[in-house]
């Protein structure tokens, strides 16, 4: 799956992306919470990750990203990638 392919509403996603940089890393009730700037080949897309997942996440470095789901936040597309989600190094 590519970027230009994701739709709200989209669970289960397995995809490959290369992380841009980190937007924004916040406390919330429940954790941590980090948005980053994704891209692949086909465009850019906001990756939302919690607590642990964070942690994998390094700049300029591609990751497989197993079982994320798609969502609308603000009017715009995130990829997200919650606990029942996994982070593969490239």
């Amino acid at each position: 799956m590519q970027i230009k392919d994701l739709k709200p509403g989209m669970k289960s996603v397995d995809i490959k992306v290369k992380i841009v940089k980190k937007v924004i890393e916040k406390k919330i009730k429940t954790g941590r919470l980090a948005e980053f700037e994704v891209e692949d080949e086909t465009g850019k897309i906001t990756l939302v990750a919690y607590d642990d997942k964070i942690d994998e996440l390094e700049l300029g470095q591609e990751y497989e990203l197993k079982n994320a789901f798609v969502n609308i936040f603000k009017g715009k597309k995130q990829l997200n990638i919650g606990r029942f989600g996994k982070v593969i190094k490239v």
